[in-house]
This record gives structure tokens, sequence and C-alpha cells, in this order.
């Protein structure tokens, strides 16, 4: 089987969207970083130079190695495209140091990567539950506790923010400034929600990516005091009450670790829907 690479342009824009439309649930990352983005590699850290492996003409997959050193994939073939995908990742100006999508081929790759000496230590992996949660038409319920966050409100959240971000074991990859330039842009777009104890914050979510009516929840995190109280179970039904009435999302994507049996049960008492396993791999 013959397969050649290009890069995405705007003749290929629209057949790339629809390719990665077919498989949402997965290619959400991609949707969103086009759409906030573009095709094209930028100062922004999660912007990319978008690329397609084609065979016989028909895209078998969609990829984007991001200026933080994520590759972001979604492919309907495997070992096949390995080679070639791994040649057009060197043939970049990043690094590859992530890997994020759909389980069964990242869970593949990352070994494949590891194999040829690429990827020397795991920092941080693992298999992720997705769910799925349709948002249904809302009457406006007023979760007073619950609000956006604005400018003010980042030096609360940054606290909240690397303490989920050592509980989870992910590695923080941002510089100070980049990481206020991305709160400030969630801010701005309405996209980062908080739970406030009076004027305390200890709870917070917020959309990673959106595009296509979907969005991508990420982020959701209670400090350890504030616990098993349903601060973020209020946050998430306050999410999806703005998601739709702003940005008429009609479908959230949560993933949380296998063995998150807290996160696990609070998805599902929002009676969103377990489709399947997402990758997180980082390493060095």
């Amino acid at each position: 089987m013959k397969f050649s690479i290009e890069k995405v342009d705007p003749s290929s824009q629209q057949e790339v969207i629809c390719f990665l439309q077919k498989h949402e649930n997965y290619a959400l990352f991609l949707l969103g970083n086009l759409a906030a983005h573009g095709v094209t590699l930028s100062e922004a850290p999660n912007s990319a130079n978008f690329q397609i492996i084609r065979s016989s003409q028909k895209i078998v997959a969609v990829f984007a190695l991001t200026r933080r050193g994520n590759l972001l994939v979604q492919a309907s073939l495997q070992e096949s495209i390995f080679d070639i995908l791994l040649q057009a990742c060197l043939a970049e100006k990043v690094p590859l140091t992530g890997l994020l999508g759909e389980w069964n081929f990242c869970s593949s790759f990352w070994k494949f990567l590891k194999t040829k000496k690429i990827i020397t230590t795991d920092i941080f992996t693992t298999k992720e539950i997705l769910y799925s949660k349709q948002i249904p038409s809302f009457t406006d319920i007023i979760q007073a506790p619950v609000r956006y966050l604005t400018a003010k409100d980042y030096p609360q959240w940054k606290i909240l923010r690397f303490d989920y971000l050592a509980e989870e074991g992910i590695p923080h990859d941002l510089t100070s400034e980049q990481l206020h330039e991305q709160f400030l842009t969630k801010a701005q777009e309405k996209i980062i929600w908080g739970y406030f104890c009076q004027d305390t914050l200890v709870s917070i979510a917020e959309l990673n990516a959106k595009a296509i009516g979907i969005g991508q929840v990420g982020g959701v995190y209670t400090a350890p005091l504030f616990r098993k109280k349903g601060y973020a179970k209020a946050i998430l039904s306050q999410m999806m009450i703005d998601v739709r009435k702003t940005h008429n999302l009609h479908k959230l994507l949560i993933f949380t670790q296998e063995n998150n049996n807290a996160s696990n049960r609070l998805y599902e008492s929002l009676e969103a829907s377990r489709i399947g396993y997402f990758a997180m791999f980082f390493g060095s």
C-alpha cells in the first residue's frame, strides 16, 4: 500500500474537516485547534502544521504536531502508517514529546516511538474513559456560586490549576506568560467556570476545545477540603446551560482516568455515556 503526505491548505481543509467529523468523539482536539489557530504553525502553544496521509487519494489520517510537542492524530489505519507518520513528525521544527488520541492507535504508536528511541522515558501515560453527554434544552437554572471566571480570578485559579496538574501527574509545559494568556483567552471566550464559597474559588472546570457544536471538558478539579459537597457537579450542570445558550453546543465530551472512581461516579450521575477510551501520553 502506497502512502503520500501533504500539508493541509485551503483547497483540502473542508475535506479534512469532513474526515474528522466522522470521528468527532476522538478528533475534537484536532477540530478545535484547527478552528482556533488555523492549519499552520504559529507562536501559539497549541498551533500546528496540519497534515494528511493519503492512500489511493483517500485520507487515512490527519495529524498535527503542536508547538508544545503534542502529536494530535486521527487515523483509520495503524501499523502501516507508523513509519511515514514518524518521518513527517521528525521533519517538523518541534520535538515530539506527547501523543493524544484514540486509545488503540495511540497506545500502539507510543510503543513504536519507544522502539525507535524517539521516546525513552514515560512521564505520564494514561488510558482515559471517554464519556459523551448530549446537552438537552434547559430552562435556566441559577447556580448562584457558579460563574464564568474573569481576569481578576487568575491568582486563585492558578493555585488550583497547579494543584490539579500535580495531583493528576500531568506535566506542566507552559511558561507563566503562556499560562496567563491562555487563561485570559478562555475567560474572554467564556469557556472557564468556577464555584465560589463566599469569595474563595474552590472548584474549577473548563472547555479544552470546541468545534462543530461539541465541547471537550477538561481541568475539572475541586480543592481537597471542599470535596464530596457537589461543587463539581454544580459547575458541570451550569456549564451545560451556559454552553448551550452561549456557544450553541449540543454535546460534551469528557475523559477521566480509569481508576478515578469519584470522577466516574460524577459523570455517570450526569447521565454521561461511556463511549470508548482516549490516550494521553507524555514522555521525553
